[in-house]
């Protein structure tokens, strides 16, 4: 009998939690139906604050992806002697904003649902790093192959490689740890999606450039280049 008495007390509390949660749904459903320019994704957030926080973050980005012309502006001489490089610098930049923007997705995604945490974080970042080192590799390999199927000169196929493989693993590793940056200063998480498009854009140019002027334009770039032609004849 007090059994039965406790479960339907425990039914009368889980009915009016229901009724409350339902009443809450309603009033902002009649919110977001008074006012059309209300969202449904965060409908406690006016439009202009709304637009003028998503404002602010694109036109910072904007003006700091200026920087990678600069850094193409300044090795100038350095893409005229090999301009194979530009042809692959679209490539090279596109996959560190890919893999990037996906490990960022994913954190993103953990941290709504409440997946990711400080006990999950430490766990999480380790696998991410793995992934890392084993995607680098593979697109690497993938770059390699599209090089040489398009028959590009064997230094410039090095080149590519080699930042290609880096371009990656950075990127992987600012995605993941990114969005957790940006939570821990107070800023939305979500930011991190457009953000590492636009640090991609800038490290993929400056490490293709610093790659090539390496293992093109240096002593130590021609010796390991004629080494892994000769090894490969």
């Amino acid at each position: 009998m007090k059994r039965d008495l406790a479960n339907s007390g425990d039914s009368v509390t889980l009915t009016a939690e229901n009724m409350l949660g339902e009443e809450t749904y309603l009033q902002d459903e009649e919110c977001l139906l008074e006012d059309p320019d209300s969202c449904p994704i965060e409908p406690q957030i006016p439009f202009g604050e709304a637009l003028r926080d998503r404002a602010f973050w694109l036109v910072g980005l904007l003006a700091m992806q200026s920087c990678s012309g600069f850094i193409l502006a300044n090795n100038e001489a350095l893409l005229g002697n090999h301009p194979i490089i530009v042809y692959f610098l679209t490539m090279l930049v596109g996959a560190g904003g890919n893999a990037g923007n996906q490990a960022s997705v994913r954190v993103i995604r953990g941290l709504a649902l409440g997946t990711l945490n400080k006990d999950t974080q430490r766990q999480f970042l380790v696998r991410e790093f793995k992934m890392a080192c084993a995607l680098s590799m593979i697109l690497s390999l993938t770059g390699f192959i599209r090089a040489a199927v398009f028959r590009t000169p064997f230094p410039e196929t090095i080149a590519v490689t080699t930042a290609l493989a880096l371009i990656v693993f950075s990127s992987i590793c600012l995605g993941a740890v990114l969005p957790l940056f940006l939570k821990a200063l107070g800023v939305d998480p979500a930011h991190s999606s457009t953000t590492i498009q636009v640090v991609m854009d800038i490290l993929g140019v400056l490490l293709c450039v610093f790659v090539s002027s390496i293992v093109l334009d240096s002593p130590l770039g021609a010796l390991l280049v004629s080494r892994l032609s000769f090894g490969a004849a």
